[in-house]
């Protein structure tokens, strides 16, 4: 019998987006991202499961009569895979 290996990884993210269409918004951000990766491996499978966060620094209105918003999102994943042997 294989023995259960969990394998874990963290990844870190500078990002900068763009958003040329709108009126009321700022032209663009700065941000962080970052990810924390859980691989569980079972024999021929594995069960993966993931977490993570983003969060930019400034408004993303133009000004303060538009409001007073920055933008960020969780992130949560879960899955399986499952190798075929040959």
């Amino acid at each position: 019998m294989k023995r259960s290996i969990v394998y874990a990884l963290f990844s870190g993210l500078l990002f900068l987006s763009f958003n040329a269409h709108a009126q009321n918004f700022a032209l663009g951000n700065l941000g962080v991202e970052g990810n924390v990766y859980l691989n569980y491996k079972l024999g021929l499978s594995n069960i993966l499961i993931e977490g993570g966060d983003n969060y930019g620094f400034f408004n993303i209105q133009k000004g303060p009569a538009n409001g007073k918003n920055n933008t960020g999102a969780v992130l949560a994943a879960i899955g399986y895979s499952y190798w075929f042997d040959n």
